[in-house]
């Protein structure tokens, strides 16, 4: 099988502690839990603020959740065992920014530094081949 990441906002939980206020619809949570596992998909988890998305009201009207979130199959994780996703600070949206932290085995080969070097002493264009290369 080949290595597959996807993320985003699903709009859809998995569990309810993954809401508070609003109504939890646990059919929906059903149908998204299904898919992910026919998918061969696993939550890679997070670090940081419990809820990726607010409604920004107050009190007994406020509604957060963590529908946003990055998604793996088992192939993927042996690539980037190391990885995790990060919640970071909300500015203006409603949703925290998420951020994939990814852990390439590459840069622990030998020819990794050489790599670099060369394309240092080559110039920018080569740089961003390389940057390229590196993030996907």
């Amino acid at each position: 099988m080949l290595p597959w990441l996807c993320g985003g906002d699903f709009n859809l939980m998995l569990m309810a502690c993954e809401k508070v206020g609003g109504e939890f619809k646990d059919h929906e949570a059903d149908i998204f839990r299904k898919a992910v596992a026919s998918c061969g998909l696993l939550d890679l988890g997070f670090i940081g603020h419990e809820f990726t998305l607010t409604n920004n009201k107050g009190g007994a009207d406020n509604i957060q959740d963590c529908s946003d979130r990055f998604l793996a199959n088992n192939a993927w994780k042996m690539l980037f065992p190391r990885s995790f996703v990060s919640h970071l600070t909300k500015r203006k949206s409603g949703h925290l920014p998420l951020l994939l932290c990814i852990k390439a085995m590459w840069l622990r080969e030998d020819t990794s530094t050489k790599v670099v070097q060369e394309a240092w002493q080559n110039g920018a264009n080569n740089l961003r081949r390389v940057a390229n290369k590196l993030s996907g």
